[in-house]
C-alpha cells in the first residue's frame, strides 16, 4: 500500500539487512533511497537526512545516476521540514542539473517546483513563476497531470500572497481537482491551506471554514505529514470567528508553541499562535513569539512571510505602549511588501500605523499612509472579480476604513 508507511519501513529494513549481507551496494543505494522517503512521510527528518545522504553517496560513488537524481530530488523535502532554506537551494539547483542531464522531463518538473517554491518563499514572486511556467509547460506537454498540478500549486502561492485574486481563483480549484485526479495530496491539502488564507484576507470566513474542513480530513486520511499546516489552517478560521476556545483547542492539542520551523507547514501554526496571543492580549509573549520567529526568517530570507510577523511584533509592542518600536517593525513589514509587490497583510499593517501615526498626532504620516492605502487597495480591487468575494471584500469595516476608490 502507497501509505502504509508502517509496513514500508519494515521490509524495507529487511532489504536493507539483506543487502549488507550480500555486499548489495547497488541494492543498499535504492534501499536508502526509499528509507529516506519511509523517514519523511513520517516525520522523522533526522532519519531521512541520514538515509538521504547514504543514497546519495553510494549514487554518485557507483555511477547511480537515476538514484542519486532520485535521493538528491526527495532530500531537498526534508531539508524543506528542517528549515534549512540555504540547502533547500543548493540541493534543489543540484537536482535541477541531474534531471536535465538524464532528460527525464517528469522529474525535471518536480525539481523545478520545489526551487520556485522556494524562491516564492524568499519574495522573488516572479522568478519564482517564470520557473512555474516553465514546469507548467513542460507537464502539459507530457500530459502529466501531476505535476500540472505541482506546477499551479506555485501560481496560487504567488497569487495567494500577491492578492492577485481573479489568477488565485482560477489556479487553486485546478491545481486541487488535478491533485484528487492523481492523488498528489500536496495539492490537496496545501493549496487549500493557501485557499483558506485568500479567503480569511477577502472576508469570507464562511467558505474558509469548508476549504480548511477539506484540508483537514484529507491530511489526517493520506498525508499526516501536511497535517500542521491544515490543522493551523483550521486554527485561523477559528480566530477569524473569534472563537478562542476553538482555537486554543487546535493550537494546545496540536503543539504549536513548540513546533520547529518547517517550511512545508507555511508557518501556518506561528501564525495561528501569534493571533490567539494577541487576541488574548499575552503581548509579552506575542512579542517574544513573532520576534523569535521574525529572526529565523530574516535569517533565512524568508521575506514572503517576514510582513505578518513584523505585524504581529507591532501590534504586540503597542499592546505593552511601546509604540515608537511598534511602528518601526511595522515600517519594516510594510517596506519588505514594497520591495516584494506582496499585498496579503498590507491592509492590517497600515491600518495600526495609521492609528499609531494618529496617536502621535503626525498628520503628515497619516496622510501619506492613507495615500499608499487608496492606490494599492485600488489596485487590489481591480483584481478581484465583481461577485459576492468582491462585495465582501469591501464590506469589511477595515478595508472600509482606510478608504477605497471602489
Amino acid at each position: 500500500e502507497l501509505s502504509n508507511f508502517e509496513l514500508g519501513e519494515q521490509v524495507g529494513k529487511q532489504a536493507l539487512a539483506l543487502a549488507h549481507a550480500l555486499g548489495d551496494q547497488t541494492a543498499e543505494a535504492r534501499l536508502q533511497w526509499n528509507m529516506l522517503n519511509v523517514y519523511r512521510m513520517t516525520n522523522r527528518d533526522e532519519q531521512a537526512l541520514q538515509a538521504g545522504k547514504r543514497a546519495i553517496a553510494l549514487g554518485e560513488a557507483l555511477g547511480l545516476q537515476e538514484v542519486t537524481a532520485y535521493a538528491t530530488n526527495d532530500i531537498v523535502y526534508t531539508y524543506m521540514a528542517l528549515g534549512d532554506v540555504a540547502q533547500v537551494l543548493a540541493v534543489g539547483e543540484k537536482a535541477i542539473a541531474l534531471w536535465r542531464a538524464l532528460g527525464n522531463q517528469p522529474m525535471l518538473t518536480d525539481s523545478l517546483i520545489n526551487y520556485a517554491n522556494t524562491q516564492a518563499m524568499s519574495g522573488e514572486f516572479d522568478l519564482a513563476l517564470e520557473i512555474a511556467a516553465e514546469a507548467l509547460a513542460i507537464s502539459q506537454s507530457l500530459n502529466n497531470r501531476w505535476a500540472e498540478s505541482f506546477s499551479l500549486y506555485t501560481y496560487s502561492m504567488v497569487y495567494w500572497r500577491t492578492m492577485v485574486v481573479a489568477k488565485a481563483l482560477a489556479a487553486t480549484p485546478q491545481s486541487v481537482a488535478l491533485g484528487a485526479q492523481t492523488g498528489f495530496t500536496g495539492a490537496q491539502v496545501l493549496v487549500r491551506v493557501f485557499q483558506v488564507q485568500m479567503l480569511l484576507a477577502m472576508g469570507d470566513g464562511a467558505e474558509a471554514a469548508k476549504v480548511a474542513e477539506t484540508a483537514v480530513s484529507v491530511a489526517k486520511d493520506s498525508i499526516p505529514l501536511f497535517l500542521p499546516a491544515a490543522q493551523g489552517a483550521a486554527a485561523l478560521v477559528s480566530l477569524h470567528h473569534n472563537d478562542l476556545s476553538q482555537a486554543e483547542s487546535i493550537i494546545s492539542g496540536n503543539g504549536f508553541h513548540s513546533l520547529a520551523p518547517n517550511l512545508m507547514n507555511f508557518f501556518t501554526p506561528e501564525t495561528a499562535v501569534c493571533l490567539y496571543l494577541l487576541a488574548t492580549e499575552k503581548y509579552d509573549t506575542a512579542f517574544a513569539t513573532s520576534r523569535r520567529v521574525s529572526a529565523y526568517r530574516h535569517a533565512q530570507n524568508l521575506r514572503m512571510y517576514l510582513p505578518e510577523f513584523l505585524y504581529f511584533q507591532g501590534a504586540a509592542l503597542a499592546g505593552l505602549n511601546r509604540n515608537l518600536e511598534a511602528r518601526q517593525a511595522l515600517y519594516q513589514g510594510l517596506e519588505v511588501l514594497r520591495q516584494t509587490n506582496g499585498r496579503l497583510w498590507f491592509a492590517e499593517i497600515v491600518s495600526m500605523l495609521i492609528e499609531l501615526e494618529e496617536a502621535e498626532g503626525d498628520e503628515t504620516a497619516v496622510a501619506r499612509l492613507h495615500q499608499e492605502a487608496r492606490a494599492t487597495l485600488q489596485e487590489m480591487i481591480q483584481l478581484i472579480p465583481d461577485g459576492e468575494l468582491h462585495d465582501l471584500f469591501l464590506s469589511q469595516p477595515m478595508i472600509k476604513s482606510l478608504s477605497p476608490v471602489s
